[in-house]
């Protein structure tokens, strides 16, 4: 059963809808290159993840906050539980971050973000709640040091360094809302740096996108190939686009279903496609922060921090696929929320996004109530 339509905000609804049809559009016209990266049946395959991913949505929307705040352990566990189960999985590419259950491939890590959203937003909550950190600041760290920790150890064998900076972005995140004196922020800040510095320094193909970045000259048939042909997709696009499924650069650019999708959008519908995109982008993060706002209000921290730390998530995410696109930032493989090919990250968006909207639901019955 879903909620109410008059509960439902419309809003939000419509620009995910929106950035979900411009998904699937593009991956259909990607079905069909010459050189098979993306083939009909992969498109067929995201279709069947969307329609599971709707399953998700519409049975997570039913769990109330609360609940789900109570249950936020098995979830962290199952989470951490699966993620050690990669350790002994077939790499693919050279990295273990896919386990197979009844056939059906899932990205650990993506579970793992939608697990340490709930963690943190529990944190917070405490934290505001004991007048925790104004007390003491070591102490409560503890428990986000023993997760970070954890996290670390096992993205370094799953190899998975994008999971690494949306964890660390979002920790920051969760400690500056919570109240943490900004002097530990910086310190933390230049320790999630350092990590991050020595992470990259562990791994080769690491090291060469940060080349690649610098100057994709340098080696353009090797490390710098694909930064330079998603430039060329969008200076092909230009100001209009060259029009739906005339794009020439899904010929040649790897990963085009992931990692370069926004390139392709940028191609076939110009800058202001690209522009439209990220404005959605922008559009939902901003009724995150609202939908925060309210839960605030209310006096539901849980559900305050969540949504903050979501927006966080979701547009770092963005801004990190949408900069190693543009050559604004170093290429990572990070897909786009909603847009990218796969089942794992359509299902966790839309188990993220289910508990956004029952939070926002549960604002609308509070103001009902108090009215």
């Amino acid at each position: 059963m879903l909620l109410p339509f008059r509960y439902v905000d419309r809003q939000f609804c419509l620009a995910v809808g929106l950035l979900l049809f411009v998904g699937i559009t593009t991956l259909y016209s990607l079905s069909f290159i010459a050189k098979a990266h993306f083939s009909y049946s992969h498109f067929v395959k995201h279709c069947i993840y969307l329609v599971g991913a709707l399953g998700v949505f519409a049975t997570l929307l039913q769990v109330p906050i609360n609940s789900l705040r109570k249950k936020m352990y098995w979830v962290l566990g199952l989470a951490l539980l699966l993620s050690f189960f990669t350790l002994f999985s077939d790499p693919i590419k050279g990295a273990r971050r896919w386990i197979s259950i009844f056939g059906v491939s899932l990205q650990v890590s993506e579970v793992l973000k939608f697990a340490a959203l709930l963690a943190f937003a529990c944190w917070g909550k405490l934290s505001i709640e004991n007048n925790a950190l104004r007390k003491q600041v070591l102490r409560p760290l503890i428990p986000l040091a023993v997760f970070g920790g954890i996290v670390l150890v096992l993205t370094i064998v799953q190899k998975d360094l994008g999971t690494v900076v949306l964890l660390a972005v979002t920790g920051l995140l969760v400690l500056i809302l919570a109240g943490i004196p900004k002097r530990y922020v910086f310190l933390l800040g230049v320790l999630a740096v350092l990590v991050i510095i020595l992470l990259v320094g562990l791994e080769g193909h690491r090291q060469s996108r940060i080349t690649a970045f610098i100057d994709p000259f340098a080696d353009p048939h090797g490390a710098g190939f694909a930064q330079l042909q998603s430039l060329m997709a969008y200076n092909n696009g230009g100001l209009f686009g060259v029009g739906w499924g005339g794009s020439l650069q899904k010929e040649s650019l790897p990963e085009v279903h992931n990692d370069f999708i926004i390139a392709i959008i940028a191609e076939e519908h110009g800058w202001l496609g690209f522009f439209f995109v990220c404005a959605l982008y922008l559009f939902i993060g901003m009724r995150m922060i609202s939908i925060g706002k309210v839960a605030n209000k209310r006096g539901e921290l849980f559900g305050a921090f969540y949504a903050y730390l979501l927006a966080g998530l979701i547009l770092t995410q963005v801004m990190i696929n949408v900069g190693g696109s543009t050559a604004a930032l170093p290429s990572k493989g990070l897909t786009l929320p909603l847009l990218s090919y796969g089942g794992s990250s359509l299902w966790a968006t839309a188990a993220m996004f289910a508990v956004l909207l029952r939070l926002d639901y549960e604002n609308k019955l509070h103001a009902e109530e108090v009215q």
